[in-house]
């Protein structure tokens, strides 16, 4: 309903374009979350997406829902960020592990055209430009990227790293900016391939923590 192919619509979620096809012709089961996290980017009820009730909207309070980073409402009101402290990817999907007493607020304006999230990282892999354990990076959670972004990858299922993705016709260079994490040469055609999280746009430190 907002207009969107299947590729565009599994871009904001990190999910291929099959997938999505396999969602809609019912050949395959979303994982709970990733319900959720459909429910909130069309800003409508479980119940509403499932059939099961007439109440379309999750809440009045437009602007006001909780973890709204997927749906982002048509309002000048500042829109609330989750915080996430851990990313697994499980059977293909990445689950997030917020933190459920922390919260963060950005304009409209900033977040208008995907999924975000504040991520406190616990990598080192990037402490050659300032980027320290303990900082909050904020996420567009994207499946492509262009060359020379900084990213948010997963090449395996139980941890992510910071890299900088350099883009060729066959190979992508994930590089550091530590000279303990080498960089990563994989062949686009290789059947080990990062899994993209997301574009790193901004990077915040909390003075409080780094005592």
């Amino acid at each position: 309903e907002k207009g969107l192919t299947q590729a565009q619509f599994g871009e904001y979620f990190n999910l291929a374009e099959s997938t999505i096809s396999l969602y809609e012709t019912e050949k395959r089961t979303p994982h709970h979350e990733t319900l959720k996290r459909f429910a909130l980017f069309l800003n409508v009820s479980l119940d509403y997406l499932f059939g099961l009730s007439e109440n379309r909207y999750i809440s009045e309070a437009i602007g006001e829902l909780p973890q709204n980073n997927y749906a982002v409402p048509n309002t000048e009101r500042p829109v609330r960020i989750s915080v996430v402290q851990k990313l697994v990817s499980i059977k293909g999907i990445i689950s997030y592990e917020y933190i459920s007493d922390a919260e963060e607020w950005l304009p409209y304006q900033h977040v208008k055209d995907g999924h975000y999230f504040w991520l406190v990282t616990s990598d080192n892999s990037f402490t050659g430009e300032a980027i320290l354990p303990g900082d909050m990076l904020l996420v567009r959670e994207q499946a492509s990227l262009a060359s020379g972004d900084l990213a948010v990858v997963m090449v395996d299922d139980d941890s992510y790293s910071i890299r900088r993705i350099y883009i060729s016709e066959d190979n992508l260079l994930l590089q550091a900016a530590n000279p303990d994490h080498p960089p990563l040469m994989l062949s686009k055609k290789a059947s080990l391939s990062p899994r993209i999280v997301g574009k790193v746009l901004q990077v915040k430190r909390s003075l409080s923590a780094k005592k």
